[in-house]
């Protein structure tokens, strides 16, 4: 069970979010107990779930406690829209889908847009699409990143059909160059960017492993030495040197990723 510390004294009051993740919704006996313990102290608990083992019964408890859900879809899209229905009937009114972006996925974001399109009815109540964008790390060493004209694509399926999408921050800088080439969405073109934010880690978010550790974010874990709370986050965290000095070049890399080429 991870120690959650939102009402730790030294931990800033801006907290507002947790976003979570697992793999079988099952993984955790006890993941109910802290989203609630989060509620109870004024924090909401989102969670990004793999979309196997969803009941209708999941869904509900789901959506009674968290204000969002994401199901990852892998090969098999039918878990995916199928975990997405149930927690939309269960009143959940932010439910995404999680899309990796990678050349190895291309076909699956095609057809999770094109099922969108099409109305799929499992996808009735969808609030959006999440491209996520590839990092080579883990079992993302099989994989390779999209070609710039292939994500193009992907992107101006969704704006053309008038499709609710998002994409993590990493992906941020591939969405200004598309935006900033294609006059067709010139119209759109100041709106989309002010809607975009790049890397924000160590700036307003950070990551927190199943063991306190604490990095600028997931991805970073094995590449940026660790920090932990001893007595007061903002000195034993915000301001240690492994996170001030990936701050500081992320900022001065114009919050471009600093250890992955996206």
């Amino acid at each position: 069970m991870i120690p959650i510390v939102v009402k730790h004294k030294s931990m800033t009051p801006g907290l507002q979010q947790i976003a979570f993740g697992i793999g079988d919704i099952d993984s955790n006996p006890d993941m109910l107990k802290i989203f609630w313990y989060c509620r109870d102290h004024g924090v909401i608990p989102n969670v990004t779930v793999n979309g196997w083992g969803i009941t209708e019964e999941w869904a509900e408890a789901l959506a009674g406690v968290c204000g969002a859900v994401a199901v990852s879809r892998y090969n098999d899209k039918d878990v995916c829209f199928d975990a997405v229905k149930k927690l939309t009937d269960a009143g959940l009114k932010q439910v995404n889908i999680h899309q990796l972006v990678s050349k190895e996925t291309y076909y699956n974001c095609i057809d999770t847009i094109n099922s969108k399109i099409e109305n799929d009815p499992r996808l009735e109540e969808l609030n959006a699409i999440v491209f996520l964008s590839l990092k080579q790390k883990g079992r993302g060493w099989a994989y390779h990143t999209l070609p710039q004209e292939d994500y193009d694509f992907l992107i101006s399926k969704c704006l053309d059909n008038w499709l609710k999408f998002g994409f993590d921050s990493c992906s941020c800088h591939k969405f200004l160059d598309f935006i900033d080439r294609h006059q067709k969405y010139h119209v759109l073109r100041d709106i989309l960017k002010e809607q975009s934010e790049p890397c924000e880690s160590t700036c307003f978010s950070i990551y927190i492993n199943v063991d306190s550790e604490i990095f600028p974010c997931s991805f970073c874990e094995g590449s940026v030495p660790p920090c932990g709370i001893t007595h007061d986050f903002i000195q034993d965290v915000w301001f240690s040197d492994p996170i001030k000095k990936f701050r500081n070049k992320l900022l001065k890399g114009g919050r471009i990723c600093p250890i992955y080429e996206i």
